[in-house]
């Protein structure tokens, strides 16, 4: 597993870490004040980061398997909006990374 990915965008790790820390996420949960934290939207917001660059990350984690959408749609605003989780690979990822990195950290 290459940890380190030259093409990978600017704030995915901050994303990935943000996701990789929280429980995950329940199926059929329609709880919106917890959901929101789990959209684009939310990590905008949350890790302050811009939005367009909130959605180059998730478009490229969802491609490369870190992250999946959930089944249902949320009705946060009035278009229907999207919550991701980390898949199974995502987790194995983030783990991967917070070991690489107590690694460095500790020379």
């Amino acid at each position: 597993m290459n940890i380190l990915l030259e093409d990978a965008p600017r704030y995915y790790m901050r994303i990935l870490t943000y996701l990789a820390d929280r429980p995950p996420v329940p199926e059929g949960i329609t709880d919106l004040n917890i959901m929101q934290h789990y959209t684009a939207h939310g990590f905008s917001e949350l890790l302050e980061i811009p939005i367009a660059a909130t959605y180059r990350s998730i478009n490229w984690m969802e491609a490369g398997g870190l992250i999946t959408p959930l089944p249902q749609k949320l009705r946060i605003t009035p278009r229907p909006t999207r919550a991701y989780r980390l898949t199974e690979y995502g987790r194995k990822y983030a783990e991967a990374l917070r070991i690489f990195k107590q690694t460095v950290e500790s020379l």
